[in-house]
């Protein structure tokens, strides 16, 4: 495996289950191929699994044994989920108030600091919101 860590955010994880036609579709593709064969590694918050299976519950596209599927599916890929701790909360906290975002956000910026690496995000307006981070880069610009 190559030195290459991402934290990947929900927006990331949700292309993976979602229409071929949704922007950014490949690239999403792309890095989860690279982390399957062990070219890349992936990690996330544990609330990445929530925010998956949520967005995916609200998806018209979706049924219920289709988002039990996805999740599933996330759980086998065995992507390293970060558990809550002092330091990375304090650090989700300390992004929240500074850049004026939602704690769940925060929390993978949080990661990525303590990680000392890069954030994968789809979100671009939440990528706006943090560009001064300099850890963080859109999917489309992986």
């Amino acid at each position: 495996m190559t030195n290459a860590l991402y934290v990947i955010d929900a927006s990331v994880a949700v292309k993976w289950f979602s229409q071929a036609d949704e922007d950014d579709f490949e690239k999403a593709l792309r890095l989860q191929e690279l982390y399957l064969k062990r070219e890349c590694a992936l990690t996330a918050p544990d609330l990445i699994v929530y925010e998956l299976v949520n967005a995916l519950r609200y998806n018209p596209n979706f049924d219920q044994k289709d988002t039990e599927l996805a999740l599933l599916s996330l759980q086998k890929m065995g992507i390293e989920l970060a558990a809550s701790s002092e330091t990375l909360l304090k650090k989700a906290v300390e992004f929240a108030y500074q850049k004026n975002i939602t704690i769940y956000d925060a929390a993978y910026a949080a990661l990525a600091l303590v990680q000392r690496c890069l954030l994968v995000t789809a979100d671009s307006k939440f990528y706006k919101k943090i560009q001064g981070f300099s850890q963080v880069i859109l999917l489309k610009d992986w």
